[in-house]
C-alpha cells in the first residue's frame, strides 16, 4: 500500500515477510495497471517491526518479470557457480557467473565488450552453456552442457546480465530439479534464520539499510 510520494521516492506499507524479503534482496518489482511494463525499484530502508519501506531509483523492467512457469532459485551469493557460453555460430566463449537457475533457464552475469554481446551474444542467438552444480545430498558435483537461447540481455558498461531459455534432456531436468529442490530448502531455512535472528535482536524496530 502506498503510503507516500516524496523527491522520486516511494514509501510502502508491506506484510512482515515482504520486509524482511526486502531488507535481503535490496530491490523489488512494482506491477499497476497503470504501466505496461513492470517497475524495479531500490530498497533505501526497510523497517521492519513497522513493515515499511521506502523504494527510490525507478526504471522499466522485462515485461516477463513475475511470469515465471517454474521456481527459480538464486544462487549462495558466496558459491557463485561458473558458467561458459558458447555461440553456436561464432564458437566464441564467455566465462560467467551463476546468478539464478529454474527448470526452463538460468540467469548469468558475464563482463564482456558490448561489441562482442552484440555480434554473438544478442536476444535470440542460440548457445551452449556448460556449468556445474553442487548436489550436496550425493556429495558430488554435476557437470552438464545445455542448449539455450538468449532471452533477455541487461548492461551496463561491460558488465551484462544474460537471460537465458535452457532446454535439458530428462537425466539433466533430473538432476536440475534435484538442485533446484536443494537450494530452494536452503532459501526457506536462511529466511526463517533471519527472521530469527532479527526478532531477537535489540535495535528491533530501527530502520535497516540493505546492501
Amino acid at each position: 500500500t502506498i503510503i507516500r510520494v516524496i523527491n522520486e521516492r516511494l514509501t510502502v506499507k508491506v506484510h512482515k515477510n515482504q520486509a524482511l524479503c526486502l531488507n535481503i534482496e535490496g530491490q523489488t518489482y512494482i506491477r499497476s495497471s497503470l504501466f505496461d511494463r513492470p517497475i524495479k525499484a531500490k530498497v533505501m530502508s526497510v523497517n521492519t517491526a513497522e513493515q515499511i519501506a521506502i523504494l527510490t531509483d525507478f526504471t522499466f523492467a522485462d515485461p516477463s518479470i513475475g511470469k515465471r512457469s517454474t521456481i527459480r532459485v538464486d544462487m549462495d551469493h558466496e558459491e557463485h557457480a561458473n558458467v561458459t557460453i558458447i555461440s553456436k555460430n561464432s564458437d566464441v566463449r564467455l566465462i560467467g557467473k551463476l546468478n539464478d537457475i529454474s527448470l526452463t533457464g538460468i540467469g548469468v552475469q558475464v563482463i564482456a565488450l558490448p561489441e562482442v554481446i552484440l555480434e554473438n551474444f544478442s536476444r535470440g542467438a542460440w548457445v551452449y552453456i556448460n556449468l556445474i552444480l553442487p548436489i550436496y545430498e550425493e556429495d558430488e558435483y554435476q557437470e552438464m552442457t545445455l542448449p539455450g537461447t538468449i532471452k533477455y540481455v541487461g548492461s551496463n558498461q561491460e558488465t551484462h546480465t544474460l537471460g537465458i531459455q535452457i532446454s535439458p534432456d530428462k537425466e539433466t531436468e533430473k538432476r536440475i530439479r534435484r538442485f533446484i529442490e536443494q537450494r530452494h530448502q536452503e532459501i526457506l531455512d536462511e529466511v526463517e534464520q533471519y527472521s530469527s535472528d532479527y526478532s531477537n535482536s535489540p535495535g528491533v524496530g530501527a530502520w535497516w539499510y540493505p546492501l
